[in-house]
């Protein structure tokens, strides 16, 4: 196995490895919230306007509606949350309902899920799983002589 063949092969690894370790983060919270949230009903207390960006990103300010809101979760403590929406979805009026999951630490609107952080994980095992099937068969080449 030539050193440079090596050293593609270790570092596409390690970035592999990198993603895959930033991902099983965001995928493990998915899978808490889909196996050990509650659901209540929370009361929207505000909706705001605001955009997401620095001054030096002008051009790439996003306007976002953030939406806070509050509940009681099953042990009688009262919570608080927000979240934020794009411009065009559907703004909930102050004082309405809406239903909320909610783990010790965090909540969110039901039914909404990070799909994106689920296929990062997959896509990036995949890529660990294919990445040591390559890094294997070069060493088998270069071991045998090829």
């Amino acid at each position: 196995m030539r050193d440079d063949d090596k050293t593609l092969a270790r570092g596409v690894l390690i970035a592999t490895a990198a993603v895959f370790l930033l991902s099983t983060y965001a995928a493990w919270r998915e899978l808490r919230f889909a196996v050990a949230a509650r659901t209540a009903v929370a009361t929207v207390d505000r909706v705001t306007e605001t955009t997401i960006g620095t001054r030096r990103t002008t051009s790439r300010r996003r306007r976002m509606v953030r939406v806070e809101y509050h509940f009681v979760d099953a042990s009688g403590a009262a919570r608080t949350g927000s979240f934020d929406n794009g411009p065009l979805a559907p703004r909930p009026a102050p004082g309405s309902t809406l239903t909320i999951e909610y783990l010790d630490n965090a909540s969110r609107p039901a039914g909404r899920s990070s799909g994106g952080a689920l296929a990062v994980f997959v896509a990036s095992l995949a890529g660990l799983v294919a990445g040591g099937l390559f890094y294997r068969h070069k060493v088998r080449q270069a071991a045998a002589g090829t």
